[in-house]
């Protein structure tokens, strides 16, 4: 039966409006999509050109050779001031914001950019207002295939508040914080100067020491900030009377003077000078102070051609002016001997001290600033002499730097540490990290990473139960050699912490180029820093910047519980002082690592 044709073609009819609603739901599905996947991109870009409009980072692009800015973000008129139009249309070019004496180095680093390398650079820019501001500018060059030049792309950032932050720790380094005056680094670094540079008589100059006799009694008595109120008032003085003559804190009670071109002024008269200007009463906070002062002189180079044995001799003649009942001038000259009997009975005794088993270790715990956990604790050498007891390491050590046995000194210490921390391992007792002191010359040693190692091995010591701490003066003295050590100790595993953190160079540059772990805020900072807001401020700012390097810190010579908030407020990790602990012989320290915390001691003083 052939069947009828509209039957078939009313079959056909009814399939096919169930396919033609399928293509036009899957039509619809499609648009569907695509609507939803234009409303994501344009929430994309809405979200994007709310981050780009508010990035403090300015970004920009310049054909080449032409120079032609085609792009400029909006960060570039906060910035500057001058509007995006400006820099597009070429009014303003970016050449003409460069502070002048930035210009020759910019200009010299963009040769760099025709070879294809990316230039980092910092310089100071004048913004539209005149403000002077510090930008850290990022240039990519963009080459064709055949490696010409063809476009600039940058980013721009300003940098003028760490630049600021940069610059107060740099003054810092150089000065001294409760006088403003330079400090013993920058004395030195004179020193040195004057040294090199000497050609004739009449470069000669006078080195001129001078302690203030009894301050120790008006700052014990009467308490630190009337003895801090006294030395500023004395560093006016002698600024106000000393003319041409560099004035210099050397720490303490201490002030240094060089005067130049001696034949104006006789060094003794001015010595004389000095000595009726400090007897002269100071009005301190109601207090009528009665002050006089010793001082000595050297001639250079009469006196010494060294700066080593000019300031010795000085030295040395401040010692004959206290023998003579103080607060009076001498010059010196070749009867005063400068090696005294009691220096050179030292120097042959301290040969002798490790072989006679003299020297013995404390150790001062670290405790976390939060928990009162101790989590370290430094070594720190003492030398019980045979007849005048506990010698200061402030006298002994120096000592050993000069003569040379500070080499074997550290190695005993090292030495001593490792069989220590055996001792206390086998006996099971919990253990943490000590930290050991290397001076500039051990640092300087060939074989100093070798020896450590060798000790590690011997007695079955963790590198990381091992911290060595060094001194900013240090890595900038001895910069290649310090550098190649620290990089030798960190790879076996050693923790690197820089000591006496602010009294130095300080820079911001050293602690990136050396890469290590900790920073130690100096003491002087952490004295005055529950009632000094510069003190807290300086703390404060090391603090942000350690962090932003992701370093550790350690606060040293804390001993009040005011200091603890205080720097508890300011998020410091770590607290070194006689608020927790002086330092402990061994046995003394193993009795506190079973302890989970440590206690502030009630009486500090």
């Amino acid at each position: 039966m052939r069947g009828n044709p509209k039957s078939k073609s009313f079959r056909s009819s009814r399939v096919a409006p169930p396919n033609r609603n399928l293509q036009l739901a899957h039509f619809d599905l499609l648009i569907t999509e695509r609507d939803l996947a234009e409303s994501k991109l344009k929430a994309s870009e809405e979200r994007f050109e709310m981050i780009f409009k508010n990035l403090d980072v300015g970004i920009w692009s310049m054909n080449f050779p032409s120079m032609e800015v085609v792009f400029a973000s909006p960060a570039l008129e906060k910035l500057t001031g001058y509007s995006i139009q400006s820099f597009l249309t070429g009014e303003m070019p970016w050449s003409k914001l460069i502070h002048p004496d930035d210009y020759n180095e910019y200009v010299a680093l963009q040769q760099k950019l025709q070879h294809g390398e990316m230039i980092q650079h910092q310089y100071r820019i004048m913004d539209i207002h005149g403000t002077i501001k510090w930008i850290e500018d990022k240039t990519f060059p963009v080459l064709n295939e055949d490696g010409h030049l063809i476009r600039l792309d940058g980013i721009v950032q300003d940098i003028s508040e760490r630049k600021r932050y940069e610059e107060r720790i740099n003054y810092l380094a150089f000065h001294d914080y409760l006088t403003e005056l330079p400090n013993r680094r920058l004395f030195d670094q004179r020193l040195e100067e004057l040294i090199s540079n000497y050609q004739s008589d009449r470069d000669k100059f006078a080195l001129f020491y001078l302690d203030m006799d009894r301050f120790k009694f008006v700052n014990d008595t009467l308490g630190h900030e009337i003895g801090d109120a006294l030395l500023r008032e004395i560093s006016q003085r002698l600024s106000s009377i000393a003319g041409n003559k560099a004035v210099f804190r050397a720490g303490g009670d201490e002030f240094t003077i060089i005067q130049l071109n001696i034949d104006a002024m006789d060094p003794v008269m001015f010595g004389q000078e000095v000595i009726h200007e400090i007897e002269k009463p100071f009005e301190i906070e109601g207090y009528e102070l009665h002050m006089t002062t010793s001082i000595g002189i050297s001639i250079f180079p009469d006196n010494g051609e060294t700066l080593k044995m000019l300031k010795m001799n000085a030295d040395a003649a401040l010692f004959r002016a206290k023998e003579l009942g103080k607060n009076n001038v001498q010059l010196f000259t070749k009867s005063l001997n400068t090696e005294s009997y009691k220096r050179f009975t030292l120097e042959s005794d301290l040969r002798k001290a490790i072989p006679r088993e003299e020297f013995i270790l404390h150790y001062q715990p670290r405790v976390d600033t939060l928990t009162g956990e101790m989590v370290g604790a430094e070594a720190l050498i003492r030398w019980n002499h045979p007849s005048l007891g506990l010698v200061s390491p402030g006298e002994f050590i120096p000592l050993a730097e000069e003569t040379g046995v500070i080499h074997d000194m550290s190695d005993w210490v090292i030495r001593q540490v490792c069989q220590q921390l055996q001792e206390w391992k086998e006996a099971g007792y919990p253990l943490v990290p000590i930290s050991i002191n290397l001076s500039e010359k051990t640092l300087m040693k060939a074989d100093i990473v070798e020896k450590i190692k060798r000790k590690l091995a011997r007695y079955c010591i963790s590198p990381s139960l091992i911290e060595i701490e060094i001194t900013e003066d240090s890595l900038i003295k001895n910069e290649g050699t310090a550098l190649a050590t620290i990089q030798q100790l960190r790879e076996m595993g050693l923790a690197i912490a820089l000591d006496d953190f602010g009294t130095g160079y300080s820079s911001i540059g050293y602690l990136k180029k050396f890469k290590v772990d900790c920073i130690k805020i100096d003491r002087s900072f952490i004295k005055h820093i529950d009632d000094n807001i510069e003190d807290s401020t300086i703390v404060q700012s090391i603090i942000l910047l350690a962090k932003g390097l992701r370093l550790k810190i350690v606060a040293e010579g804390v001993e009040t519980l005011d200091q603890w908030e205080v720097l508890k407020y300011l998020n410091c990790h770590y607290i070194q002082g006689y608020l927790f602990s002086k330092p402990l012989p061994a046995e003394r320290l193993a009795q506190l690592l079973r302890l989970e915390k440590l206690l502030p001691v009630p009486d500090v003083t």
